[in-house]
């Protein structure tokens, strides 16, 4: 089932910023790798080329150590 979750795209994108800003060298690649999904996934999600699932959202929220309640706002605020 995919979902409508312009915010988690958009927390994505920014986290993929933060890090960028922390380590200039740190690539789109390597935040891939975090999210233990393919690059390719990856720009498709960013770039809204790709539709975000509820299974997707639970894997890259555990991977990045996001709390329940930090995913649902991020869920559901549309």
């Amino acid at each position: 089932m995919t979902i409508q979750a312009p915010h988690f795209r958009e927390f994505l994108k920014s986290e993929l910023q933060r890090r960028q800003s922390k380590n200039p060298r740190y690539s789109l690649r390597a935040f891939a790798r975090t999210l233990q999904i393919s690059p390719a996934q990856l720009s498709q999600l960013l770039s809204g080329k790709r539709n975000l699932t509820m299974n997707l959202v639970d894997q890259i929220a555990e991977r990045l150590s996001l709390s329940p309640r930090q995913k649902r706002k991020l869920v559901m605020e549309s």
